[in-house]
């Protein structure tokens, strides 16, 4: 039994997760709700507006999510 990513494929798995990705996005914008990510490794808020300002560590958080990979905190 193939697993679902080898029935439609990385390419469209990839594609499918980003369309995902930017509807949670603009659905925490239009609450008024930024949204934290990582960008190349480094912690950052989205404001609603696209305003990508950078997160200040303040307990460990940021090293943690450079560690693992992990942006969930």
């Amino acid at each position: 039994m193939k697993s679902l990513l080898d029935q439609i494929g990385l390419e469209r798995a990839h594609a499918l997760m980003a369309e995902a990705t930017h509807k949670a996005i603009a659905e925490a914008h239009a609450h008024g709700l930024a949204v934290t990510v990582s960008i190349d490794g480094e912690l950052r808020q989205i404001q609603p507006g696209d305003h990508a300002a950078p997160m200040a560590a303040q307990d460990g958080r940021q090293a943690a999510a450079n560690e693992h990979g992990d942006s969930s905190n």
